[in-house]
């Protein structure tokens, strides 16, 4: 995993030999300097919007976006990106809902869930914690698609869910579905949501021996979804316990399986390295070059760190 700093203890030490006062002089030399050391202070710089945070260094963001259907019939990926007016006071969010092939009109479910999401976020005014927002926020896209359906409708329809809520330097998400929020450091490609499919479910009834270990991974049912939008109650949903801090030169990527199930962790990397409007074409043609006789839609949400 990354050297990923929550929270730092920085403490100053004397010599058992010393006098008292000197310990104390030397032990507030030690946490000056320390926390001089090791403040990091940020700003966010967009086009559109910056703010100021805790002081004056900058963090400015590039985005870049791919949106394709593949070789699907219908395209029923959404996303979308927060009005960069708004990063001054509110951060950056950035949403990815895949619909569900095979269901009904799913594609207006992720239109929904994003339209709404980017509503809430445009309008919020208070002072909640970025997970408080979040899980406020995918509230609000639940009731609304759940009403939008009514209970005859449930499960006839639905949609992953995936933000990624960057401010003041650090990261937050929500997941529900598969879809994906990965972070690229120093070259090396970090998931950090897991994929709410039946094959986890096989693998818990295989540790508790109920079926062979072979089954959890040959069920022709294993990628299917557990939890998504559209089956009433949420049944899974993942947020990190702490949010994640992030520097110049991280990527932040969100993204649909139509990505990293036509792509190696190695390619995405490869991929999003640069900056972010060439990560996006880099995506792009390394997706096409694939030419899988059944591509899926594919979408992804690329967040460059400066």
């Amino acid at each position: 995993m990354p050297e990923i700093i929550l929270n730092a203890n920085i403490s100053g030490a004397g010599s058992y030999i010393l006098p008292f006062l000197l310990i104390g002089i030397l032990a507030a030399l030690a946490v000056f300097f320390a926390v001089r050391s090791f403040t990091l202070t940020y700003k966010y710089k967009s086009s559109g919007g910056s703010s100021k945070s805790r002081g004056g260094s900058v963090l400015s963001f590039g985005v870049g976006k791919v949106h394709e259907q593949g070789r699907r019939r219908y395209q029923q990926d959404s996303f979308g990106v927060s009005d960069m007016a708004l990063v001054n006071d509110k951060g950056l969010l950035a949403i990815v809902a895949d619909g569900m092939g095979g269901l009904d009109d799913s594609g207006k479910i992720s239109s929904l869930a994003v339209e709404r999401i980017l509503d809430g976020f445009a309008i919020y005014n208070g002072s909640a914690t970025q997970e408080q927002l979040l899980v406020m926020l995918a509230q609000g896209a639940v009731e609304d698609i759940n009403g939008f359906l009514g209970e005859e409708n449930f499960r006839k329809s639905g949609s992953t869910l995936i933000m990624a809520y960057i401010k003041n330097s650090y990261l937050s998400f929500l997941s529900i579905g598969d879809s994906r929020v990965c972070l690229l450091r120093d070259g090396v490609l970090y998931r950090l949501n897991r994929e709410h499919i039946f094959k986890n479910e096989l693998a818990l009834r295989a540790v508790n021996g109920r079926i062979p270990l072979a089954d959890a991974y040959t069920d022709k049912n294993a990628a299917g979804l557990t939890s998504y939008i559209g089956m009433g109650n949420i049944q899974k949903m993942d947020i990190p316990s702490s949010p994640i801090r992030v520097y110049p030169g991280d990527r932040v990527a969100v993204m649909t399986d139509g990505i990293y199930n036509s792509l190696s962790d190695a390619e995405i990397s490869a991929a999003i390295s640069g900056d972010a409007e060439t990560a996006a074409q880099y995506l792009k043609d390394a997706v096409e070059a694939k030419a899988l006789a059944n591509q899926d839609n594919y979408t992804c949400v690329v967040i460059e760190c400066r």
